[in-house]
């Protein structure tokens, strides 16, 4: 897959840090909260269920909570400084619904920050991925700039982008991308609805336990900032 060098905008790091007042985001059904050290049960709860890690790039669902514990530290304090990941809750219940978010802004495939998400099997079919990546988003494209030349999929770039004399690329409006298996369809509709386009796709081997050693097809879509640049002024969520 080909990239190419360009020069965008994308948030300024360190992010918005947890201790320093990322707060909660509110939607009409859900509660965001950031990722702290004590939802590590609630997260085991999601991860240890085959039917939740069976859609996942992982594939296989997590041993116990000292394996969950170290695939959610990349993304604790004081990693949040290059993390935006929540976790989310029923608003009229309380009840643990699942996480989402950028967990890291290092060595992603396609250049831009890739957002994931999951949720416990229990809330599927309730619209709640479609609401949760709406309000991610919204708060995502807030969030303060800063100009960042970087390399990104060619196939990400959708308009005709000027060249500098530098022969680097200049993308007014950056970009957040989402890889998803080509069996996952409720995700893929999940994204389509909150504005991504599939913009490329590729082969891996794959991670589940029924078709080991056999390669499945991941779609790369991205969602493009909007056009006003008024909002990435704002300062910090919360």
């Amino acid at each position: 897959m080909e990239k190419i060098n360009i020069r965008t905008h994308l948030p300024t790091v360190p992010l918005p840090l947890v201790s320093e007042g990322r707060g909660e985001i509110r939607t009409e059904r859900l509660i965001l909260r950031p990722l702290t050290q004590d939802v590590l049960e609630d997260m085991h709860s999601m991860r240890a269920q085959p039917e939740v890690m069976a859609v996942s790039r992982r594939g296989v669902p997590d041993k116990d909570l000292a394996e969950t514990q170290e695939l959610i530290n990349p993304m604790l304090p004081p990693n949040d400084a290059t993390s935006y990941r929540w976790v989310i809750y029923e608003a009229h219940t309380g009840d643990f619904v699942g996480s989402g978010g950028v967990a890291s802004f290092r060595e992603t495939l396609g250049g831009w920050p890739e957002i994931g998400y999951m949720l416990k099997k229990e809330h599927w079919g309730k619209g709640y991925a479609t609401e949760f990546l709406g309000a991610w988003l919204e708060a995502w494209w807030k969030l303060p700039r800063s100009e960042i030349e970087t390399k990104v999929l060619a196939s990400t770039i959708e308009e005709n982008a000027p060249v500098g004399t530098d022969g680097v690329q200049e993308v007014s409006q950056d970009r957040v991308a989402a890889l998803i298996e080509q069996h996952n369809i409720s995700s893929q509709r999940v994204v389509e609805k909150c504005g991504f386009r599939r913009a490329t796709s590729f082969n891996e081997p794959s991670a589940h336990a029924r078709s080991k050693g056999t390669e499945i097809t991941v779609f790369v879509y991205v969602a493009t900032a909007p056009a006003s640049q008024e909002s990435r002024e704002r300062g910090r969520i919360g």
